[in-house]
């Protein structure tokens, strides 16, 4: 037996014969099971117009099912969102292909975009031919937000909202593997806060951690374009770079960030002033590996500490 749908009712076909009664209180079964249902349900024909919606969707789209019965799916969701995100996967879908994704919808029944999940499973007839195709929705926008959570968690320092070690290690990977491929230039540049130490003994540890988001938003806004900076741990950060410079242009980078902290750090109830000791390495003149970028760059910048 197979089932078909058609301008807002579900109809059986094939296999047994049955009244027209009872095909009524099949439909009208099924029906009530998808009102009762969260998730978005709908139908859609080859003309890309609605032949059935359940609740869920009247109440997203904040329309009736009179008024969206016969609507084409781009008068609903607009044309931009029809032509972008429903109908290359329509047309998939009415050559056979089950087809599943996600995307970002605004229905005027929220006050926010939505993440949809969106499964699309083709309707065939008797001589299976895809006549029909229904559309499933489902609201993941939190489930997502759960997801950027931990990975924010996983990936942001939480003091300074910079990316943690493990998060700028990865962009120096990143960074490096495109500078093989295309065959251009990686640095890195590792800096340490001199004197630190004095922070904490004069202020304690609440005058550090000030002092550290201080850095952070100064060593952010000095960065420019392909390059990124990170938490490498304690008072040390490292810049990545992925960009080919001149000696002279990675001198002018280096003096960039020396400039950042000429000023004092002046926060409540204190105010310090911190020199900064940089040490980098660059690819590929100093070696093709992170471990090596990294050895000495840590060893350059401890060298122009000690000085």
């Amino acid at each position: 037996m197979k089932t078909v749908f058609c301008t807002g009712v579900i109809h059986f076909q094939g296999g047994t014969t049955m009244t027209d009664e009872h095909d009524s209180i099949q439909a009208q079964a099924l029906l009530d099971v998808a009102n009762r249902i969260h998730t978005h349900l709908s139908i859609v024909g080859r003309d890309c117009r609605y032949q059935m919606v359940n609740d869920a969707y009247l109440r997203a789209t904040l329309r009736s099912r009179e008024e969206l019965i016969g609507s084409h799916v781009g008068e609903v969701l607009g044309e931009v969102t029809f032509h972008d995100r429903v109908k290359p996967h329509l047309e998939r879908c009415f050559l056979g292909c089950p087809v599943r994704y996600q995307a970002e919808f605004d229905f005027p029944g929220y006050e926010q975009s939505k993440v949809m999940e969106v499964r699309y499973d083709p309707i065939t007839n008797e001589s299976n031919q895809v006549i029909s195709v229904m559309v499933s929705a489902h609201d993941v926008t939190e489930h997502q937000q759960r997801l950027q959570q931990l990975d924010q968690l996983a990936n942001l320092d939480p003091l300074t909202r910079l990316p943690n070690r493990r998060a700028i290690r990865d962009i120096l990977a990143k960074t490096l593997a495109r500078a093989m491929r295309d065959d251009s230039q990686c640095h890195v540049i590792f800096c340490d806060l001199n004197d630190f130490k004095r922070v904490n003994d004069e202020g304690g540890h609440d005058h550090g951690d000030a002092v550290l988001r201080e850095v952070s938003s100064r060593l952010r806004s000095t960065l420019r374009r392909h390059e990124e900076v990170g938490r490498w741990g304690g008072d040390e950060f490292l810049v990545v770079v992925g960009e080919t410079l001149l000696r002279d242009q990675r001198e002018s980078l280096l003096n960039r960030l020396r400039d950042s902290f000429r000023e004092p750090i002046v926060i409540a109830g204190g105010s310090y002033h911190l020199g900064i000791s940089l040490g980098s390495a660059h690819y590929p003149d100093d070696g093709a590996d992170i471990a090596t970028l990294l050895r000495l760059g840590d060893q350059r910048m401890y060298h122009n500490k000690t000085r």
